[in-house]
């Protein structure tokens, strides 16, 4: 019981189930039929998804970038930046870099000094390389078929916002 106080307090979730989850875990298709069946234009741009992170849970960050990659088609994703904000964890240093060397379409970027959420964004916007930025939270993952309805009014129209 004491560990798992500990546990909530400091990571705001259950860290040590996380940590034992599965990085590259099925997701739960929840979309209705109808938006499973629907067909989207061939040519969409690609985006640099960004995750923005400070003091997360290595394990989730990680099964974040791998989820993207995985419920999304490769054509789509230029790449996955991973932008610290001047995390202080140790798990978030060499263990994270060991954990996407293998895995050219992520990019890690660590800021000089904590800036907090807005001007990680910005600060991140500038560096992403895709013709799309696209700003996720870095403790969430995505199902299939969710980058497709992203893209495509902005495929239509570049001044789209969605």
């Amino acid at each position: 019981a004491v560990v798992s106080t500990r546990v909530r307090e400091e990571w705001k979730l259950n860290k040590y189930l996380s940590d034992r989850t599965p990085l590259n875990r099925d997701t739960v298709d929840g979309r209705h039929p109808t938006c499973s069946e629907r067909l989207f234009q061939k040519k969409l741009p690609a985006a640099s998804v960004v995750l923005v992170f400070y003091n997360e849970a290595l394990s989730v960050v990680l099964r974040t970038a791998f989820t993207v990659l995985k419920e999304s088609d490769p054509r789509l994703i230029h790449e996955i930046l991973l932008y610290d904000d001047c995390s202080t964890i140790d798990e978030l240093k060499a263990p994270l870099e060991r954990h996407i060397a293998a895995y050219p379409k992520i990019r890690l970027v660590r800021a000089k000094e904590r800036g907090g959420l807005v001007r990680a964004r910005l600060y991140s916007s500038r560096t992403a390389r895709g013709e799309v930025l696209l700003f996720l939270d870095a403790h969430c993952e995505p199902t299939p078929g969710w980058l497709e309805p992203l893209l495509e009014p902005i495929a239509k129209d570049r001044t789209a916002v969605t």
